[in-house]
């Protein structure tokens, strides 16, 4: 590859990701790092385990930049950079490798760069590069990218023992990063016989081993997880979401452990709470299965749209289910074509074409696609899992690009024109990125931004309302906290627990000398969690206000 070329992707990288440096911690980034004890202990067993039995490599890095800065932002946001620019120059060489024995000739090198490009400086993929923790995805995709560059390699060389190792390597890596790296051997294959080889029979006679040794890291993998899978319990829908709608509140009530030595007082205040009238919850903590996915469809052509137009973006969509059986039924019919006729295609016999290429594109967006969209019941979108597919999205687009130019343009001048429009494709991009990492350089701004993109978004509010009584904006900050206590009362999913949203209403209400409202909203929460010891401060708070200092003193004490 040109040296030049991959000197000029660092700096478009760094300069599109500068701002990054200055933004701050948000969202899951407290859990994972700031507030995380088995990141801070430095112990490989607790380190190892922390993100689940199967992200030890993240969470070793993770625990690197602690080590080293502690919980300073900018440590970490430089090992995402790198993480960013290292996916994006193996891109670069993978599109090149794969070009140049097509039939693209000299243009083989300015469409990698292009792709690899677009790639780096798309705002599409600061969700998994400026938010910190997402170095989840970006690092699995990484080892992703990588295991196919050496499989590239291992079909191009004559060390092809050696390539073939370091793929099953990164492959292990990648798996051990984040578990939706499990598509890997399957986009291997499908790459494999669009590019490099002229037949399914001539794979198995030159790679069958490698694939076979895929196997290896795979069940490592599926023995390092079993004690973790739920996939086969009954329960799992239960794991996953918790319905608090009325009916279910009792029985939640029923099933907490109540300890058998509860303090006299936290008693009489349960009981209190359980005498008020409690408001109607109706909304439900997250998806169920059969939600998320038959909502998927739509939201992957939001996500296509995104990568064309990168306008509208947001952090926390809080997406709510698809109810519309016409807009699944379409969304569905579109994404089941484009399936099923690139499986059709590169299925077909004969040595590879541009047809077969173009179908293991279009096939391997869907299969990397396919667990976040399938078994992941969580937010229904989310940004960054676009963020590996977009490595064969940009390249559709470089490549269209040059295809458009070459049928256009008169032959001398296609190089020139071609250079031209993929600068401003990318200067546009970049234009957008920047503007993303301003955003994550204010929780403040942020959180307005998502409050605006997504209204009903209560963890939204609750997120935008602690930014604000940060800045000392204390009547907004109880109006956003009181706009998302009150969305509790909608059949939506609010992925947010209603008891904390409750508790931080009550601590509003209180710094704005609201007593009454303040003690009623503590007691919600203690009907909602009867466990919950976060409220007895602020109901001590109260009860010192009324003129009773011993009872608030046994109040705050009863919280030890």
């Amino acid at each position: 590859m040109n040296r030049a070329l991959c000197l000029l992707i660092i700096v478009a990288t760094s300069l599109a990701y500068a701002g990054s440096f200055r933004a701050e911690f948000i969202l899951d980034d407290f859990d994972s790092i700031v507030r995380n004890g088995d990141i801070h202990s430095l112990q490989w067993e607790a380190i190892r385990t922390t993100y689940g039995p199967t992200r030890a490599v993240v969470a070793t890095t993770v625990a690197a930049n602690y080590w080293f800065g502690g919980i300073d932002p900018v440590g970490y946001h430089l090992i995402n950079l790198l993480v960013h620019v290292a996916a994006a120059l193996t891109l670069f060489g993978i599109v090149w490798r794969l070009l140049r024995g097509t039939g693209w000739g000299n243009s083989s090198e300015r469409i990698a760069f292009v792709a690899a490009l677009i790639f780096a400086v798309h705002p599409l993929q600061t969700s998994a590069v400026t938010y910190v923790i997402q170095r989840m995805e970006s690092m699995t995709s990484l080892f992703y990218l990588l295991t196919a560059y050496t499989l590239v390699r291992a079909a191009q060389s004559r060390r092809a023992a050696w390539w073939s190792l370091a793929s099953v390597l990164f492959y292990f890596l990648a798996i051990f990063s984040k578990e939706v790296a499990l598509t890997a051997p399957a986009v291997a294959l499908l790459l494999d016989r669009a590019f490099l080889a002229r037949s399914w029979g001539a794979i198995w006679e030159h790679r069958r081993w490698l694939y076979i040794a895929y196997a290896i890291p795979l069940l490592i993998f599926f023995v390092t997880l079993s004690p973790k899978l739920h996939l086969l319990q009954s329960d799992y829908g239960e794991q996953v979401i918790l319905g608090i709608d009325p009916d279910k509140l009792e029985s939640k009530q029923a099933a907490e452990n109540r300890p058998a030595n509860l303090h006299p007082i936290r008693s009489e205040l349960i009981e209190e709470a359980a005498s008020i009238d409690m408001p109607s919850i109706v909304a439900a903590t997250g998806p169920t299965l059969n939600q998320f996915v038959r909502s998927q469809p739509v939201v992957i052509l939001h996500y296509f749209r995104l990568a064309i137009l990168p306008v509208g973006q947001c952090f926390d969509y809080q997406w709510q289910p698809e109810t519309s059986w016409l807009r699944i039924g379409l969304a569905s019919a579109v994404i089941l074509s484009m399936i099923g006729v690139s499986a059709f295609v590169l299925m077909l016999p004969g040595k590879a074409d541009r047809r077969h290429q173009l179908a293991f594109a279009v096939l391997s967006i869907f299969v990397m696609l396919s667990p976040r969209s399938t078994l992941q019941v969580l937010d229904l979108a989310v940004e960054y899992r676009m963020y590996l597919p977009m490595a064969v999205g940009t390249t559709l687009m470089a490549v269209g690009l040059a295809v458009v130019v070459n049928r256009l343009i008169a032959k001398k001048n296609r190089n020139i024109a071609f250079a031209l429009l993929a600068a401003m494709l990318c200067l546009f991009f970049a234009r957008q990125t920047i503007a993303r990492n301003e955003l994550f350089a204010s929780r403040l701004r942020m959180w307005e931004d998502v409050v605006a993109t997504s209204p009903l978004n209560a963890r939204a509010r609750l997120n935008y309302a602690t930014a604000l009584a940060a800045s000392g904006r204390q009547a907004e900050s109880l109006e956003q906290t009181q706009i998302a206590v009150d969305r509790f009362s909608q059949p939506a999913i609010q992925q947010t627990d209603p008891a904390e949203a409750y508790r931080l209403l009550g601590d509003r209400l209180l710094d704005a000398g609201r007593d009454d409202e303040s003690r009623r909203a503590y007691l919600i929460v203690l009907n909602l969690d009867r466990s919950n010891t976060s409220v007895y401060p602020g109901l001590a708070e109260l009860t010192l206000r009324a003129g009773e200092p011993e009872r608030a003193g046994t109040i705050f004490r009863a919280t030890r």
